[in-house]
């Protein structure tokens, strides 16, 4: 067995009892890799959110959002980040950015709230399929790619966990004006829970 399906196994079986694990369970859900990762990375009392992974190949930055969730409704969430670099061996060492310190961070999330899933791609069934079609139009596996995950609600309400991953476009345009947003909010401190905030 591998070192990286080592770990895998590993982090499966540490994670068997976790509660987000069992509601998936009950719904019939799959558990995605960088759901996974972001369940193992969790600081106590916060609650993952989702992420995304900056334009590389072999090499990339891995950013991940949590939250910590305050007792009284009228008060706001606290949302923090994890940053590591991400090569075929794993992640290096972890950074950190506050809500509380970086107004940043909040901007960001409000707009992965709003960023909006492509739409497949289907051929026209209806009609006739030419002879001579033009190659359809694919995305490299190394270079620029990024990708962007996290928790979300289809249409009928119902809870899904959703991984996009491309080349070009308002995904990668988001995912690089994120990046952007939050270079100057990173330290190795990881932010404390706030004193208001749920167990």
């Amino acid at each position: 067995m591998s070192l990286t399906s080592a770990i895998s196994v590993s982090l499966v079986m540490f994670l068997a009892q976790s509660p987000t694990l069992q509601a998936h369970r009950e719904l019939g859900q799959a558990v995605q890799p960088r759901e996974l990762q972001g369940l193992e990375h969790q600081p106590p009392g916060a609650i993952f959110i989702g992420g995304f992974a900056t334009p590389g190949g072999t090499e990339r930055n891995v950013i991940e959002f949590y939250h910590y969730s305050r007792r009284s409704p009228f008060s706001a969430v606290v949302p923090i980040a994890r940053r590591a670099r991400e090569t075929p061996d794993g992640q290096g060492e972890a950074q950190w950015a506050d809500g509380r310190s970086c107004p940043g961070l909040y901007s960001v999330l409000a707009a992965f709230e709003r960023l909006s899933p492509p739409l497949f791609r289907v051929p026209a069934l209806a009609e006739p399929i030419p002879r001579s079609s033009p190659p359809s139009v694919g995305f490299p596996l190394h270079g620029s790619l990024v990708s962007v995950w996290g928790h979300a609600t289809q249409a009928d309400g119902g809870p899904m966990f959703m991984t996009l991953s491309g080349a070009n476009g308002l995904i990668d345009e988001w995912v690089r004006w994120a990046d952007r947003q939050l270079q100057d909010c990173w330290t190795l401190t990881e932010p404390p829970k706030p004193d208001e905030a749920e167990d």
